[in-house]
């Protein structure tokens, strides 16, 4: 049987290409920062979607902090933060096209 993570490796491929200076993890944060701004903005509203991607990058890391022996980074939160921002960037540009 297929593992998951076989299913995942040309996505995982794919997104290490993308601007390969940036480590991998970093995009992840970046990514899905962007994903839960955007899903929150589309179903609540923007300033919602933000701060629900914010919330999370705080989440996640103290996560870490309390479970990986104090490796609290703010990089990824700030990764996370960034593509937030990008997030809700998309849903104002949507929300105004559609107005």
């Amino acid at each position: 049987m297929e593992q998951v993570g076989d299913r995942m490796k040309p996505l995982k491929e794919w997104i290490s290409k993308i601007c390969p200076s940036i480590p991998y993890y970093k995009k992840l944060h970046f990514l899905c920062g962007f994903l839960i701004a955007l899903i929150g903005g589309i179903i609540t509203d923007p300033i919602t979607g933000i701060g629900l991607a914010i919330a999370a990058g705080i989440a996640k890391e103290c996560y870490d902090d309390w479970n990986k022996d104090g490796s609290f980074d703010i990089v990824d939160m700030i990764a996370t933060w960034i593509g937030g921002l990008v997030g809700l960037g998309l849903v104002t540009l949507v929300n105004y096209w559609r107005t």
